[in-house]
């Protein structure tokens, strides 16, 4: 193996994604929307004004949108509403940098082994710039790192993982792991033809904090565990693991 791409949000830090969820329902609230995790998480991953149009193209908040201003979203509304997003966004995500438990163990381990670390995201260039920031402060730069607004594409397309094999000068899809907590972000590695692992419990599909999580009792979490192995068995993902923690072993015996 030559290379592991991470995704960022609910794989690295933000245990949850919990950063996209707060920002879209602070920004909807402001037109009187209401907006559940769910409606959130169909879509998780893409980017993130493609991700706000299928929101408010969704039944449930069309209707809402309907209902209070008589007539469909315009473009002026979705511009006005993705700048709120982002302001936010930015609050958001900073409070989250911090690494999901294991993070800074497997990083040392694939320094050793010499294998090269790629970042993709669905965020703009902009937050993914923060986040790096608060990451080299820590003693971490990725090899690569690429978000959603540097490609013609964004997710489920594989042109970000593309994109960092590229600038690696990896072009053997078999050499590399796509890592993401998001469907989308399995659905750009497979269609990228490399090795995709899904994570079940830190992401989005999960959508809860690491004290939420660890509150959940065992016969609650494992029901919600079956479900998130059942929505990455859909895309094909191929191989699981609960978080970042896991895949030292996977790499080691599996891969």
């Amino acid at each position: 193996m030559r290379l592991i791409i991470f995704d960022i949000s609910g794989t690295i830090i933000d245990h949850g994604s919990l950063a996209t969820i707060y920002a879209f329902k602070s920004a909807l609230s402001k037109y009187g929307i209401k907006i559940t995790n769910d409606i959130i998480k169909i879509d998780m991953g893409i980017r993130k004004i493609d991700h706000l149009k299928k929101i408010l193209k969704h039944k449930i908040i069309n209707s809402q949108w309907k209902v209070k201003f008589n007539k469909n979203p315009t473009k002026r509304d979705i511009d006005t509403i993705i700048k709120i997003f982002d302001k936010k966004l930015e609050i958001e995500v900073l409070r989250r940098t911090s690494y999901i438990q294991g993070f800074t163990k497997l990083v040392n381990f694939l320094r050793i082994k010499n294998i090269k670390i790629g970042l993709t995201t669905g965020y703009p260039k902009n937050i993914l710039n923060l986040i790096l920031k608060k990451m080299r402060l820590k003693g971490f730069r990725p090899d690569y790192s690429v978000s959603s607004s540097e490609v013609k594409r964004g997710r489920p397309h594989p042109d970000m993982t593309l994109k960092v094999m590229k600038k690696l000068n990896i072009s053997t899809p078999s050499e590399v792991i796509k890592v993401d907590d998001s469907l989308s972000g399995i659905k750009e590695g497979k269609k990228a033809k490399v090795h995709t692992v899904g994570i079940l419990l830190s992401g989005i599909n999960l959508a809860m904090s690491k004290l939420q999580r660890k509150k959940l009792k065992p016969s609650s979490l494992k029901k919600l565990r079956k479900i998130n192995i059942n929505l990455f068995k859909k895309v094909k993902t191929d191989f699981l693991i609960d978080d970042i923690s896991e895949l030292k072993n996977l790499i080691n015996y599996k891969i």
